[in-house]
């Protein structure tokens, strides 16, 4: 397994709305309405962008094979997963998402990572960094729900500053997953936000992000992805991951901003 490469500094045109988890089959893989393979993919919300794209390319290479994306908290994806809502490949934004999945036995295979994130704060075009010296200097910040991985990361960057009691949890404000946290600076109801490179790479030139300091930084999270044992089409599935792990896969995430962990 070879590092990470770094992620591509480059902006894009801002796509919006708070991403909703909906269409998951009932029982992956099955054939559409019109008779056609499914593949049915559950991936966290950060990966909107770059799983359209592969997906793009999946249907491209398999003709009259139609790929369907549901997209939202790593956590919640999850969650639904064990509960019994159907999907042929699941690709969450941490380890410990996809071991939910893993422990109850739903993995045909084990998980095998793609990519990986790291967390910035953004705040609209042009403003300053939202942290200074003396802990939080705007009035709102918007972070991800405690239980998604985006939100894990957000709490060891904003847990010190509560304790020293230079941010109250008032100024805090939750969303379900990392694409609507980034619509709270967006659309004005927060002033800076935590989330991820590859979410802010998406807002274009509607927000500016800033790093985090050195010794406050969170580490890269890593993006696991699998194949599920109720997959419909076992073959299908694992060429979707194929190709997310492969060189079309890896250029496609590296230009949605999100380092890479294969060369190839």
């Amino acid at each position: 397994m070879h590092g990470y490469a770094s992620p591509v500094p480059r902006r894009r045109s801002i796509l919006l709305g708070l991403v909703v988890i909906v269409g998951m089959a009932s029982v992956g893989g099955c054939g559409g309405g019109d008779g056609r393979p499914v593949v049915t993919v559950a991936a966290a919300s950060s990966l909107t962008d770059a799983f359209e794209a592969i997906a793009a390319d999946f249907e491209a290479d398999h003709p009259g094979v139609e790929v369907r994306l549901t997209f939202g908290s790593s956590t919640t994806l999850a969650d639904q997963i064990v509960e019994g809502v159907g999907a042929d490949v699941l690709a969450t934004a941490d380890d410990e998402a996809m071991a939910t999945v893993a422990d109850a036995g739903l993995l045909a295979a084990d998980p095998e990572p793609f990519a990986g994130n790291v967390l910035v704060a953004v705040t609209r075009a042009g403003e300053p960094p939202p942290f200074g010296p003396e802990g939080l200097d705007v009035d709102v910040v918007a972070a991800c729900a405690s239980d998604a991985p985006c939100g894990r990361l957000a709490d060891r960057e904003l847990d010190p500053l509560l304790d020293a009691g230079t941010l109250r949890p008032d100024q805090i404000t939750r969303a379900p997953n990392a694409r609507a946290t980034l619509t709270a600076v967006v659309e004005g109801d927060a002033d800076a936000a935590l989330v991820y490179a590859s979410d802010a790479l998406s807002a274009g030139d509607a927000v500016t992000a800033h790093e985090l300091a050195m010794d406050q930084q969170a580490p890269d999270t890593t993006y696991p992805i699998a194949v599920l044992d109720q997959a419909g089409d076992p073959a299908l599935a694992r060429a979707f991951v194929d190709l997310v792990r492969g060189d079309r896969g890896q250029e496609l995430l590296e230009a949605e901003g999100f380092a890479t962990t294969l060369d190839g």
